[in-house]
């Protein structure tokens, strides 16, 4: 069954908070091929990933291959929203 919270998308510096590395890790292991693909780059053309997928990484299961689509991400910076996501305070 898939949650909201999995479903979520997560930018780069989101990623980074939830592993508790700096958002240049990411872009390393990005470009190394050990992170996973993302879901969207709708937004600005900028990646982003699953709660479920980052979760994933964490406990070092290997990335999914083809991810599903996801919920399209908010263009506009809909602060309100990522406030209720959790990601803001």
């Amino acid at each position: 069954m898939t949650t909201d919270k999995a479903r979520r998308l997560l930018g780069v510096a989101a990623s980074a908070r939830l592993l508790g590395c700096s958002a240049q890790s990411i872009r390393n292991w990005r470009r190394e091929g050990v992170f996973p693909q993302p879901v969207s780059c709708r937004s600005r053309g900028w990646p982003k990933w699953t709660a479920d997928q980052i979760e994933a990484f964490a406990r070092g299961e290997a990335p999914e291959a083809n991810p599903a689509p996801a919920e399209p991400f908010l263009d506009g910076g809909d602060i309100a929203q990522v406030a209720k996501w959790g990601l803001i305070g």
